[in-house]
């Protein structure tokens, strides 16, 4: 034959299609991203240490450029057999992935989907990955080298394609059909010649049998089914197109099935409860399943999915995954018909084929009784010691933990008892608490036993408590009761808190009447019988009384109840402290009421808004009112109007409000029918009502309003106004302009400016309380609240001059004038003194008065001025031209 070829005959296609890649999966996994994902997560299995071979380059000998101009070459030829080292290029229990480069191959992303590749001319590098199927990030990439043989010593033989092993799951042991007809069709290409397909028996034993002669490859469309059996080798026999030459290609026919050392489990959990009929429920572990089903090192490549097959509520029946496998809880009551059952449907990973070829395997669920122990266990309780820590030695209760498992006639010996601050840690066996254990006062601790055989795989649990409480709990007073409802029963577990007593009351030395950090709880009782009548029994031992288990107390409305008894106790689940029962005199204690059922009427009221505002007419200066409404009931549906149905109740409106600094009331309107008022003063306003004849002949509980409270009109506000509403700011420009901020007073004593909007003059309203640019002259404000809409107003006026000078000839401030008056040529200034002799007549146009009168100096003093000017305002107003007169003061100073 020549020179020798890499032509491996171990490949994988066939059955397997190339194009179920997804996700960038090799298209050589044949197992789902799903399932692969479930092998990466089981880090707990251990992975055997496998060193993989290197890939060998690949020589080819291509057929003559009449058959083809590229040369078909099977990548997974690359992995056959072992390296130079010994080492297997594909060991079991591993996949790979082709990549077209080394990028790709170590980020793992876009294989190549594709068994063959062309190779047309030059050599040409690709990259393959080889990793375990329970660990896919596995790998490293390595390179493999393709390229056309230059020998001329390549046969006929050698030019042929590789054929690769076809894969179908099933029984091994049975037969399978191999659609074959991509085999010849591949082989040599496509060319029509003679082939003969034959069978050479399982791993090539023989018999050999022809199987067919076709003359030319099939259409691609068509089938060529072959039932064979599992490692039955297949050979195709090509005669070249001259008839001078003869080559063969071999592969092999694989039968793959999931096979396990047994196909039922069994799987033993604890009895958790029991149910009325005798269906058990527990916690199993599943996970044992795996040794069962394949004891040996290849458990690891089994894929275990578990499920709970039941009926659901339509009655159909289905496969419902178990998510905690190691938790599950088995009810025999859910999986309970002829076809439930608990099972795992088996794959093997490291097959060709998977994840075909799953198998359902029953687990059947065996309980084991857990042994017995007492529930709960007898509290420890210390009662009436203050305030001191307390060791308890939790050990005094192994015999009881012991108890029931003896009275069985096991030996306590095969036990052990621990003991633990929680139910989980118990379950565990872990965080085993020390025998001497410490309380503090009104504390309860829950404790919990473990009793496990000394395997520790069977236990029980149980629990009890450690506590320190007080002596002689008592019990509060209670008068008679009156309760509003629409229904006939009452929750007594209201009145707890005042039987308790754990209230604090300012000057009230009697409260509180029990310890406010202890743990305590009310029971009522009837009496229903008289036969210990004049015997001093506690309450809770005597037959006389039965306490009522449900707080929810029936009793008809309109009715009184019969009587009802009530006495706390601390919780007698964690203390066994004593209470008070009998008094002085030696009389048993206990708290005697009873209970008035009255209907229960609703109510609306207008308007809902509580705080309120009177607002005041800015153009007439009149205060509005405010209508304060109660909405009536319909108790019998009648569609009468809320003024008819208000005649059928008494109302009683009152107003509270403060004179000379005291709290006062009044009332401001009542009797049949008033079931409204318009408030037209300040204050804080309730109604109380009820109806007259009651409903149905049954008492009504009346009803009280929610407050309103009612303030005055706001009052807009203009900061540095003198009592004339003159502004005096010294800046004023050049312009006669300035800033004005404004402000609130609304009921209180201190500006606000928060939920308010502003205005000067005509100008729109503005959120801010600043304006700028304000010219001297009088001006109105205005003020609006948001919410309520009332608005306020206030007339102001702007007028700057300086409020001294000083003549002394240094440059500053020798002169006086209204700088801010330059803009209005009419004004004229007149400045007097004391004695209101006219010293100066100026215009804001000239340097000033220099403090001279004819040519005298005048004395440091006060000075008088009156000035004249015209409105002059931006925007339209109705007092632009009209005629503005301002007195003032200044001061003289040398």
């Amino acid at each position: 034959m020549g020179k020798r070829m890499w032509l491996s005959l171990f490949v994988l296609s066939g059955a397997l299609s190339v194009g179920a890649v997804v996700g960038g999966i090799n298209p050589y996994d044949y197992i789902g991203n799903k399932a692969i994902a479930e092998v990466a997560s089981e880090q707990e299995e251990p992975k055997p240490e496998v060193k993989v071979g290197k890939p060998h380059d690949l020589i080819k000998c291509a057929p003559p450029a009449t058959i083809t101009t590229t040369m078909q070459v099977l990548l997974r030829e690359a992995l056959d057999g072992k390296d130079a080292e010994g080492n297997e290029r594909l060991p079991k229990g591993y996949k790979y992935a082709f990549y077209a480069t080394e990028d790709n191959a170590k980020k793992n992303i876009a294989p190549i989907t594709n068994e063959y590749v062309d190779i047309a001319g030059e050599p040409k590098v690709y990259w393959v990955r080889v990793y375990s199927v329970l660990d896919v990030s596995s790998g490293v990439p390595m390179p493999v080298t393709i390229s056309k043989s230059t020998s001329e010593d390549c046969s006929f033989n050698d030019q042929l394609v590789s054929l690769s092993d076809m894969y179908q799951s099933g029984k091994a042991d049975g037969t399978m059909k191999f659609d074959i007809a991509t085999r010849f069709n591949t082989v040599y290409y496509g060319q029509n010649t003679k082939y003969i397909v034959r069978t050479k028996g399982i791993d090539g034993k023989g018999p050999i049998n022809i199987i067919d002669q076709p003359a030319q490859p099939l259409d691609p469309n068509t089938k060529f089914e072959y039932n064979g059996s599992n490692n039955e080798v297949i050979e195709i026999e090509v005669t070249s197109k001259d008839g001078q030459s003869i080559g063969t290609r071999e592969f092999s026919l694989h039968i793959e099935e999931v096979l396990l050392d047994q196909y039922t489990a069994k799987v033993e959990g604890l009895i958790d409860s029991t149910d009325e009929n005798g269906k058990n429920k527990g916690t199993f572990d599943l996970s044992v399943v795996k040794k069962q089903l394949r004891a040996n090192q290849d458990s690891i490549y089994l894929d275990l999915k578990f499920f709970e097959r039941v009926r659901n509520e339509k009655n159909i029946l289905i496969d419902t995954p178990i998510v905690d496998v190691t938790k599950y809880v088995y009810d025999e009551a859910k999986v309970s018909c002829k076809e439930c059952m608990v099972l795992v449907k088996v794959n093997d990973k490291k097959l060709m084929t998977d994840p075909k070829g799953e198998k359902d395997v029953t687990i059947n669920m065996i309980f084991t009784s857990r042994p017995p122990i007492k529930q709960p266990l007898t509290n420890l309780t210390r009662c009436g010691v203050a305030g001191e820590p307390q060791n308890f030695d939790l050990t005094i209760r192994d015999d009881e933990a012991y108890e029931l498992i003896e009275k069985e006639g096991k030996k306590k010996e095969d036990y052990v008892v621990t003991y633990h601050i929680s139910k989980t840690d118990a379950e565990k066996g872990v965080n085993l608490l020390k025998e001497n254990f410490v309380s503090q006062t009104s504390k309860a601790d829950k404790i919990w036993v473990r009793l496990s055989t000394k395997d520790g795989k069977n236990f029980n649990v149980s629990s009890f408590y450690v506590s320190v409480g007080y002596n002689n709990i008592r019990t509060n007073s209670i008068g008679n009761q009156l309760v509003c409802s629409t229904t006939d029963n009452v929750n007594l577990s209201g009145y707890d808190g005042i039987l308790k007593g754990q209230q604090i009351i300012e000057n009230n030395p009697d409260y509180p009447v029990n310890p406010l950090d202890a743990d305590l709880i009310v029971k009522y009782y009837t009496k229903v019988d008289e036969k210990n009548k004049g015997k001093n029994i506690p309450i809770e031992q005597d037959s006389d009384f039965k306490e009522i288990i449900d707080d929810v107390y029936k009793i008809k409305l309109g009715e009184i109840s019969e009587d009802i008894y009530a006495k706390v106790f601390q919780d007698p689940s964690k203390f066994d402290c004593p209470t008070d029962d009998f008094d002085k005199e030696g009389n048993v204690i206990y708290r005697k009421f009873n209970i008035t059922l009255n209907y229960k009427i609703t109510a609306k009221y207008l308007p809902e808004e509580t705080s309120l505002q009177f607002c005041e007419n800015i153009s007439t200066g009149k205060q509005d009112s405010k209508r304060l409404e109660v909405i009536v009931p319909d108790l019998y549906n009648t569609g009468k109007s809320n003024a008819e149905l208000a005649q059928d109740f008494n109302f009683k409106w009152t107003r509270w409000f403060k004179k000379d600094g005291k709290d006062a009331s009044e009332t401001v309107g009542s009797g049949e029918g008033k079931y409204f008022i318009d408030a037209t003063e300040i204050g804080e306003y309730y109604v109380t009502f009820n109806t007259i004849n009651g409903y149905n002949g049954i008492p009504t509980c009346g009803l009280t309003s929610p407050t309103w409270k009612i303030v005055g009109p706001p009052k807009a506000v203009v900061e540095g106004a003198d009592e004339t509403g003159m502004i005096n700011s010294m800046e004023v420009d050049e312009k006669g302009e300035t800033m004005v901020r404004l402000g609130v007073l609304d009921g209180g004593t201190s500006t606000v400016t928060d939920g308010y909007e502003f205005a000067i003059d005509n100008s729109a309203f503005q959120p801010s309380s600043q304006f700028y640019n304000v010219p001297i002259g009088e001006h109105v404000a205005y003020a609006r609240n948001i919410k309520t809409g009332c608005s306020a107003s206030i007339k102001f006026s702007v007028f700057g001059y300086p409020k001294y000078f000083t003549p002394n000839g240094d440059g500053y401030n020798d002169t006086w004038n209204i700088p801010g008056l330059k803009g209005h040529n009419e004004a004229r200034i007149y400045i007097y003194d004391k004695s209101g002799r006219l010293l100066k007549q100026l215009s804001p146009h000239t340097e000033g008065w220099d403090g001279t009168w004819n040519g005298k100096q005048m004395p440091s003093t006060d000075y008088w001025f009156t000035v004249e000017f015209v409105n002059d305002y931006k925007t339209p107003d109705e007092r632009n031209g009209r005629k503005v007169s301002y007195k003032g003061h200044f001061s003289l100073k040398r």
